[in-house]
C-alpha cells in the first residue's frame, strides 16, 4: 500500500497566496491515527482521516516551508491550518515553547496578498485593559461629553519558526500597501536576535536566490519509507529581480521600466526524486505573441497598465531551466526527466494573470498538474484570465504549445492532465464573472501528494519508461467566506469509496518519465 511523504498543500487564502511544503514522517503518522476506532488500513488515507477526526498531527512533520501567508485577513486561517496538519503545536510546551524548529517561512516579495498574513504566524494581538471614558468640557449650551478610548491591543510573539527567507529588499521606500512589511522586519530583527533562547535564521536572498554569494537551497530532509529514502530538496532559481545562470555562473537581470514587486518575486524548484513542484510567485512573462501566446491565448494591451511597466521574466527564465534541469538518460539510481526544464506540477504565477504563464514558458515545464491560488477577496482582480484558462487547456484550445525560439516553428503535446484552482469567482458587484473553466476543478485547499513507492520504482528503475510517478491530488470543499459570491461547486468525487474521509478526490495520476 503506497505512502507520501511529500505533501504540497495550495491553502486557500483567496485572492493570494500561501503554499506549505511539507516532510511527514509516515510511521509518526502511523502511531498517531493507529490511537483512533476506524482508522484506515491505506496510509494515503491517513491525513483526510486525521483530518476528519480534528487529531492532534503535531510530532509527525519532519521539515516543513511556509510559502507566504495570504494577506492579512487570512492570517488566522493560515495558523489554523498550520496546527490542523501538525506543522505548528496547538499547545505550545517546553523551555522555549514558541521556537518550532522544523518551521522555514519564506516570503516570495513583499505584497500584501502573499504576505501580510504572515504576522499571523509570528505575532498574535493581546488586547489591553480596556481604558476608562475620561470627561472632555465642552461649550457651556452643550455640557460636558465622554470621551471614550477604543482598547488598545499588544502584539506578542506567538510562533518563531526556525528559519526564514526573504528577497533583498530594494532602495526605494515601501509603499502603503507595503507598509506591514515593516512590521514583519521589526519582528524579524527580534526573533533573530540574542534575546529569544533560539533565535531566528533568517536568510537574505540577493539578486539571482544567492545567499552570502552562493546558491541557495532549503533542505526539507530524507522522505520515503524503511531505506528506500531520497531528499527533497527546494532550489532557489531567483529572487530580487534575478535569475542565477548556474551554468555559466553569472546573474541574469530583469529589465523593466518601472520597480514592480512581481518581478522580485522568489523562484522555486522543489525536488523530490523524479517528482518536480515548480513555483514563482509572481512573476510575469510577454502575455503577447512574444511569448508563443496568439489568438485566444493571448492577452490585449489595451487599458493594460502592466504592458508597459512590468518585466518579461519567464523568457529569460525558461532557456536557464533547461540548462539547470536537463533531459536524462535511464540510468538506474537517478530521477527520470523526459524534456529539460521540465516539472510535475506547477502552481501557476500570480493567480492566473494573462501577462504570466506563457505558451512558450509552458513548453518548456510541461506539468501535469497545474494549481492556481485566486479568489474574490480582499481585492479582486478578475483572476484567473480567461487566456490562462484558454493556455492550460489540453482538449481545444491548446492541445499543443509552440516552442520558444523554433525554427521552422514546431510545437510539443499540451501535457496537462488536471488543473486545480481554490476559488473563482461567480458574482461581482452582482454580476456574473465570465470565464470558460473548461475541466478545471474548483476544490478550496489543494493537497499534491505522490507516492513514495513510485519516486522510488522510477529512482531505480533501468528504463524510465517502465515506470511511472503516481501522483493524488485531493482538496478540502471549503470556501473562505460564506457568501454566494464564492464558487465551490466541484465534480462529483472521482474516488467514490473514499467519500469518508475526503471532501473532494482524490484524483490520482499516472504521469510518465520518458
Amino acid at each position: 500500500m503506497p505512502n507520501a511523504s511529500l505533501e504540497i498543500h495550495v491553502i486557500n487564502v483567496s485572492q493570494g497566496d500561501s503554499i506549505l511544503v511539507v516532510n511527514r514522517d509516515m510511521d509518526k503518522l502511523r502511531q498517531k491515527v493507529s490511537t483512533l476506532s476506524g482508522a484506515p488500513s491505506e496510509p494515503m488515507d491517513f491525513l483526510p482521516f486525521s483530518d476528519k477526526k480534528n487529531l492532534d498531527l503535531y510530532g509527525t512533520v519532519t521539515q516543513a516551508l511556509l510559502i507566504d501567508g495570504g494577506d492579512e485577513c487570512y492570517g488566522p486561517s493560515v495558523v489554523d491550518y498550520l496546527r490542523g496538519v501538525g506543522v505548528l503545536p496547538a499547545n505550545p510546551a517546553g523551555p522555549d515553547p514558541v521556537y518550532v524548529r522544523e518551521l522555514a517561512v519564506l516570503m516570495s516579495h513583499h505584497h500584501s496578498d502573499h504576505v501580510a498574513g504572515l504576522r499571523a504566524v509570528h505575532q498574535k494581538a493581546v488586547p489591553k485593559p480596556p481604558p476608562q471614558p475620561t470627561a472632555v468640557k465642552k461649550n457651556k449650551k452643550k455640557g460636558s461629553q465622554k470621551k471614550t478610548v477604543l482598547p488598545q491591543v499588544t502584539w506578542q510573539e506567538y510562533y518563531r519558526p526556525g528559519a526564514v527567507y526573504r528577497p533583498e529588499d530594494d532602495s526605494r521606500k515601501l509603499t502603503d500597501r507595503e507598509s506591514y512589511y515593516r512590521l514583519l522586519l521589526r519582528y524579524l530583527a527580534e526573533a533573530s536576535s540574542a534575546k529569544p533562547p533560539t533565535p531566528t535564521e533568517v536568510h537574505m536572498l540577493s539578486p539571482g536566490g544567492l545567499t552570502l554569494g552562493a546558491p541557495t537551497t532549503i533542505n526539507l530532509g530524507d522522505a520515503g519509507t524503511g531505506n528506500n529514502r531520497l531528499p527533497i530538496t527546494v532550489h532557489v532559481l531567483g529572487s530580487a529581480q534575478g535569475i542565477w545562470d548556474a551554468t555559466n555562473n553569472k546573474l541574469v537581470t530583469i529589465d523593466n521600466r518601472v520597480l514592480d514587486q512581481n518581478d522580485r518575486s522568489v523562484i522555486l524548484m522543489v525536488e523530490y526524486g523524479s517528482f518536480r513542484f515548480f513555483t514563482a510567485g509572481d512573476i510575469g512573462g510577454n502575455g503577447q505573441a512574444a511569448g508563443g501566446n496568439t489568438g485566444n491565448n493571448a492577452a490585449s494591451p489595451a487599458n493594460k497598465k502592466w504592458f508597459s511597466v512590468h518585466g518579461d521574466v519567464e523568457t529569460k527564465l525558461g532557456p536557464l531551466l533547461e540548462e539547470r534541469f536537463p533531459a536524462t538518460t535511464a540510468t538506474k539510481g537517478s530521477p527520470k526527466q523526459q524534456s529539460s526544464g521540465c516539472c510535475t506540477v506547477l502552481k501557476v504565477s500570480h493567480h492566473g494573470s494573462n501577462s504570466s504563464t506563457d505558451v512558450h514558458f509552458l513548453a518548456t515545464l510541461r506539468p501535469e498538474i497545474a494549481l492556481i491560488s485566486s479568489g474574490l477577496r480582499p481585492r479582486f482582480y478578475h483572476h484567473p484570465t480567461q487566456e490562462v484558462m484558454n493556455r492550460l487547456d489540453h482538449k481545444k484550445q491548446s492541445p499543443s504549445w509552440q516552442i520558444r525560439g523554433s525554427n521552422p516553428p514546431a510545437a510539443t503535446p499540451n501535457t496537462i492532465c488536471g488543473v486545480y484552482v481554490t476559488e473563482i469567482a461567480d458574482l461581482v458587484d452582482g454580476n456574473p464573472f465570465p470565464l470558460d473553466r473548461w475541466d478545471a476543478k474548483v476544490v478550496g485547499d489543494i493537497v499534491v501528494r505522490p507516492t513514495d513507492e513510485s519516486v522510488w520504482a522510477v529512482q531505480n528503475a533501468q528504463a524510465a519508461q517502465l515506470e511511472e510517478l503516481e501522483v493524488w491530488v485531493h482538496g478540502s470543499r471549503v470556501p473562505t467566506e460564506d457568501t454566494t459570491a464564492i464558487n465551490t461547486v466541484c465534480t462529483p468525487d472521482t474516488d467514490p469509496t473514499k467519500g469518508a474521509y475526503y471532501a473532494y478526490g482524490p484524483d490520482k495520476f499516472k504521469v510518465p518519465r520518458h
